[in-house]
């Protein structure tokens, strides 16, 4: 077993660094994103510098991108669920139609 100072690698530095990193711009992201609703909820967005007001607009439609993604994989998984609810009261409906011998053939 090679000896170690348990310090971490350059590697794990860089992951925990980038991590980090990633969490503090989420955070800025949704508290921008917050003050901009809210400015816009009042009709003041437009106050705002022309370089932030396009981030915002390219943020909205990135958001409604994203939720679209999200409402259509909603779907898919309803109607993967509403299949195999089907299919089970199917099967169930089969299954009590058969005599006990057949159950007991079929290893049931």
């Amino acid at each position: 077993m090679p000896c170690s100072d348990y310090r971490p690698t350059a590697e794990e530095e860089y992951d925990d660094n980038l991590r980090e990193a990633r969490q503090r711009a989420n955070h800025v992201t949704r508290l921008l994103c917050s003050v901009l609703q809210e400015l816009e909820r009042r009709d003041l967005v437009g106050m705002v510098n022309g370089e932030v007001y396009g981030w915002w607009v390219y943020h909205k439609k990135e958001d409604e991108a994203r939720l679209a993604r999200e409402a259509k994989r909603q779907e898919r998984q309803a109607r993967r669920e509403a299949a195999q609810q089907k299919q089970e009261a199917e099967r169930q409906a089969v299954l009590a139609k058969l005599t006990p011998e057949e159950r007991k053939a079929l290893g049931i």
